[in-house]
């Protein structure tokens, strides 16, 4: 199998089991969501993908707005003010050195 078929396959695997755990925790579109972008982020992450950045932000952001509405205060500052911002520095840092090298 090739590699786009792979990941199309746990894409919509994840996808599959999201929606499963969804629908169990009573929690489908907040829970679910949360449990997609976790899974995607790391999926991608392992094999060195740049979306990868883009769904760790998604999923820090849901995650500080659970801990938000769960009263979780300092979990919501370390989501919020910490995580995230630091994928949004993981998205324009390969850029920049992208922009600078010379071939």
């Amino acid at each position: 199998m090739n590699d786009k078929r792979i990941d199309y396959v746990v894409c919509l695997a994840s996808l599959v089991f999201s929606i499963l755990a969804g629908m169990i925790s009573g929690d489908l579109f907040l829970g679910g969501l949360t449990l997609l972008t976790s899974l995607l982020c790391a999926y991608f992450a392992s094999k060195g993908r740049r979306i990868n950045y883009i769904l760790g932000l998604i999923n820090y952001l849901l995650m500080a707005y659970i801990c938000l509405i769960n009263n979780l205060f300092g979990l919501f500052l370390f989501n919020a003010l910490i995580f995230a911002p630091l994928q949004i520095k993981g998205v324009c840092t390969p850029l920049a050195l992208l922009n600078s090298m010379v071939y």
